[in-house]
C-alpha cells in the first residue's frame, strides 16, 4: 500500500522541480517565465486534491468507503486516472469492496490517452463470481461512454467482446472448483451455491437486456451445458428453460 504513496510523493516532487522558474546553477540565465503566487497556490491545491484522492483510493482497496468518502472521491477520479499512478493490481481489491467506485475508475482508465489500456481490461475476466463483480460487469456492459481503444467505440462494446465470454467461462471454472473444494471438506461456506445463483441471475439479466442472444450458440452453449449439469438448483433450471424457450423464436 505504501507503494502508491511513495509514487505520489515522487510524482509531485518531480512536478515541483520541473516548474522551477529559474536555473540555480546559472545565475546569469534569465527566467523564461515568472510563476505568480496565485498559479503556485492553484498547483498546490490541485496536488493536495490528488494526494487526498489517492489516499481514499488506497482505503478503497481494503474497505467499503462511506457515502461521504465516495462523494469526495468520484469527482477526483479523472485527475487520478490522468496521473497514471493506478496500476492493474489495484483494480481487483477496489472492485471487491467498492464496485460503484470501480466503475468510473475503470472507465477513466480506458478513456484517457493510454498507449496500452488492455492490462486493466485483462483483470476483469478473472474476477470471482460475487455480487460486487456482477454489479460492475452489468454497469460496464451498459456503458455507452466513447473510448479510443483500437477497434472499439464504447466501454460496452469493449467489455462485450474482450471480457464477457472469458468471464463466463472463468466463473464456471470457479464454481466447479468451489464445488470440489466443498466436497473435499476444504471449504465450509456457501460460496459454491452463491456463485452459481449469482451467475445464473446475471446471465438471465443479460438476455433480458438483449446483451446476449439466447439463439446464439456462441453466447449460450457453455452456460446451457452448465445449467443442465446443475439443474437441481432452481436458478440453473430456470435459466436453462428460459434459454431453450427463447431459442425457439
Amino acid at each position: 500500500m505504501a507503494m502508491i504513496d511513495d509514487s505520489a510523493y515522487h510524482y509531485f516532487q518531480d512536478r515541483r522541480r520541473q516548474s522551477a522558474s529559474s536555473d540555480t546553477n546559472d545565475i546569469n540565465k534569465a527566467p523564461s517565465r515568472v510563476i505568480s503566487p496565485e498559479f503556485s497556490l492553484d498547483q498546490d491545491r490541485q496536488n493536495e486534491r490528488l494526494i487526498y484522492a489517492m489516499r481514499l483510493l488506497l482505503a478503497a482497496r481494503d474497505r467499503v468507503l462511506n457515502l461521504s468518502e465516495q462523494r469526495a472521491l468520484v469527482p477526483l477520479l479523472p485527475e487520478v486516472t490522468a496521473s497514471r499512478l493506478v496500476t492493474s493490481l489495484d483494480l481487483a481489491p477496489i472492485i471487491a469492496h467498492n464496485p460503484a467506485i470501480a466503475h468510473p475508475l475503470f472507465v477513466g482508465l480506458v478513456t484517457i490517452p493510454n498507449p496500452d489500456p488492455m492490462p486493466f481490461v485483462d483483470v476483469l475476466p478473472f474476477l470471482p463470481p460475487t455480487l460486487p463483480t456482477f454489479d460492475l460487469m452489468g454497469r460496464l456492459l451498459r456503458d455507452q461512454t466513447q473510448i479510443k481503444v483500437a477497434g472499439y467505440s464504447t466501454v460496452a462494446a469493449l467489455t462485450r467482446t474482450e471480457v464477457l465470454g472469458l468471464f463466463i467461462h472463468e466463473c464456471i471454472d470457479w464454481i466447479e472448483k468451489a464445488e470440489r473444494d466443498q466436497a473435499n471438506g476444504l471449504i465450509n461456506d456457501d460460496r459454491f451455491e452463491k456463485g452459481l445463483q449469482h451467475l445464473c441471475r446475471f446471465f438471465m439479466s443479460l438476455i433480458k437486456l438483449h446483451i446476449v442472444d439466447p439463439r446464439s450458440d456462441t453466447d449460450c452453449t457453455e452456460i446451457s451445458s452448465f445449467c443442465l449439469r446443475y439443474a437441481r438448483f432452481e436458478e440453473a433450471n430456470m435459466l436453462y428453460r428460459f434459454i431453450m424457450n427463447s431459442s425457439k423464436f
